[in-house]
């Protein structure tokens, strides 16, 4: 089984030139890999053609426009019989490709797989820390056929792909397009298997602005998504997400928390009882979360991320608002 590699590519991030060397360092070669040229600037440009001059790699135009219609673009053009996505800043360790092949083969039930960010993270700064973590915990409770297509490292038969009709392009920008994917994968009966061993390094920093921002963004992609799940008869979809069902529930936790405030300020200031008793709950329904960043990192930095997550999930809540708001404006995307 050949694995053909398509890489979405903008501007070239600081380790783009590891990434490629990092696909290129297996124990078993690549096929083929595709540089989707999604307005690629020159330094990108640069380094794919440095690679192409050694290597099976060839850079291709976006037949449309965003990161979902060049996943698209790249997957269509790939020879191929298995498609592995990834990013421009994921670095994949050496087994990365025949740990892929050899699942496929073992495993000819399933029609892909999805990996897990790596607990390696050079970046030392909380945020950063914080994000990479989640995603890894996310991911790392995921076990038999999931409705999930994490793309910064996930593979998939080139004929199952095909099938499904691709990426939906209406999502230009890194959204929830893999989410969405997953689950149009799980309708037509495709399955897909988290394999825990599958590591990638993700080489992306972030900032409390970052992460507030990622969450809003991503929590009113999800709403306006649910919206259009329950419109055309799918259901709300809320079981297609790697988001514990404890987190879900700490959001309408949180929602109670911000009303409760408004009789505290203006009637009575024991209402205060009420949102400080939830945000004690809520640490007790994260316990999974903040024992797993206990084990990970120290007892100051656990101590910040008790802190901080009322913080997270309140821009979530923010984010679900958003969403709804947009959604009832007519923006259903």
């Amino acid at each position: 089984m050949n694995v053909s590699v398509v890489i979405p590519s903008a501007a070239a991030p600081d380790v783009f030139e590891e990434v490629l060397a990092s696909v290129f360092n297996q124990t078993m070669m690549p096929y083929e890999v595709i540089c989707v040229d999604d307005a690629m600037d020159q330094k990108a440009i640069g380094i794919a053609d440095r690679f192409a001059k050694q290597y099976p790699i060839k850079v291709i135009k976006n037949d449309g426009s965003g990161v979902s219609a060049a996943r698209n673009t790249g997957a269509r053009a790939v020879l191929g019989d298995i498609i592995l996505f990834i990013d421009t800043d994921v670095v994949l360790k050496p087994n990365a490709i025949s740990l892929i092949t050899d699942v496929l083969k073992s495993k000819p039930q399933y029609d892909g797989i999805v990996g897990v960010q790596s607990a390696e993270l050079r970046f030392g700064d909380f945020f950063s820390r914080w994000k990479n973590h989640w995603m890894r915990f996310t991911y790392q409770r995921l076990s038999g056929d999931v409705h999930l297509f994490y793309t910064s490292c996930a593979a998939i038969l080139k004929s199952a792909f095909l099938k499904s009709g691709g990426f939906d392009e209406n999502y230009k920008k890194p959204s929830i397009e893999d989410t969405v994917f997953g689950a149009a994968l799980g309708r037509m009966g495709a399955k897909i298997l988290p394999v825990s061993e599958f590591e990638v390094e993700h080489v992306k920093a972030y900032t409390l602005k970052s992460v507030l921002k990622t969450d809003v963004y991503r929590s009113a992609a999800l709403v306006k998504y649910a919206l259009r799940n329950v419109r055309s008869g799918h259901g709300t979809g809320a079981g297609k997400t790697s988001v514990p069902i404890t987190f879900m529930l700490s959001a309408l936790l949180m929602a109670i928390a911000w009303v409760s405030l408004i009789p505290a300020v203006f009637l009575n200031p024991w209402w205060f009882v009420l949102p400080v008793s939830i945000i004690v709950f809520l640490w007790a329904l994260n316990g999974s979360w903040l024992k797993y960043l206990y084990a990970h990192e120290d007892l100051i930095y656990c101590l910040k991320a008790m802190i901080f997550l009322p913080v997270d999930i309140s821009a979530v809540n923010a984010g679900m608002i958003y969403g709804l708001f947009k959604y009832l404006m007519g923006c259903s995307y």
